[in-house]
């Protein structure tokens, strides 16, 4: 899954040659540490089907539109074909997809212009069909204010367990904890406010890993970040979300114009 991510740019060559980063996709797996959903928990979640095989995740955000990372839009560097892509929202076990919850069609994909050496992994999915919204699929608020540093949020996806482990057939959640952005810098060697770092907030390995990547952030029932990538191993090293904040203005220009 690794290989249809853009990693080769010189900017990327140099932060793993100069202090050791590596950069490693969240669509990389479970929760890690995570813990079984319950019905209608995260009415906002939903996942990305690749010809019909999940391989991210994402926040509905508008009658049909669809939040995710800009890194699950694009295949070695071009961009997926709107038709290869589905969405599935409203189903807690993804491989019931078939048998339950909406599958909707996708028309358009808009990965942020920016995108690219880690920054701005941020995108937008189009969907062809409007979804029903109901208990099992809200839309959610997108975070408006800055996020203060130390501030606690919940993750989910259906990705790995652990780096290595095979991917979750039920969605999982867990509590990740934000650290500031001079101690992501010192840690992984990023400075950038349109990223916002996070390691776990209990105690053993816990975060996102492969398969989670474009999935949410929640704190307060508002979306702060979108599942970006991880440092080196899956749940006991920094993980990045882009910080949905530092996107508003793009976002509402293509939700809302």
């Amino acid at each position: 899954m690794e290989k249809r991510y853009i990693m080769s740019s010189m900017l990327l060559w140099l932060l793993r040659s100069l202090i050791g980063w590596q950069w490693v996709p969240a669509d990389a797996s479970r929760i890690v540490g995570g813990h079984f959903a319950e019905p209608n928990q995260f009415p906002h979640q939903v996942g990305l089907l690749l010809r019909g095989k999940l391989y991210c995740g994402g926040s509905v955000i508008g009658e049909n539109w669809v939040l995710t990372a800009a890194h699950c839009l694009f295949d070695n560097g071009k961009p997926y074909p709107a038709q290869s892509l589905t969405v599935v929202a409203g189903v807690l076990n993804i491989s019931d997809s078939n048998n339950s919850g909406q599958c909707l069609a996708v028309q358009n994909l808009y990965p942020h212009p920016g995108y690219g050496n880690a920054f701005d992994d941020i995108g937008l999915v189009e969907t062809s069909q409007k979804f029903m919204f109901g208990a099992d699929v809200k839309p959610i608020s997108v975070r408006k204010s800055w996020l203060p540093d130390e501030t606690d949020m919940v993750i989910s996806g259906w990705g790995r367990s652990g780096s290595g482990e095979p991917t979750s057939d039920r969605l999982q959640y867990t509590t990740v904890r934000s650290i500031p952005l001079q101690e992501c810098t010192d840690w992984v060697g990023i400075t950038y406010h349109g990223i916002i770092c996070v390691v776990a907030s209990e105690a053993d390995e816990h975060g996102p890993c492969n398969g989670d990547s474009g999935g949410p952030a929640v704190v307060n029932n508002e979306l702060v970040g979108v599942a970006n990538w991880v440092y080196i191993t899956c749940g006991n090293n920094p993980a990045g979300y882009a910080n949905v904040t530092n996107f508003l203005e793009w976002i509402e220009e293509h939700v809302n114009p």
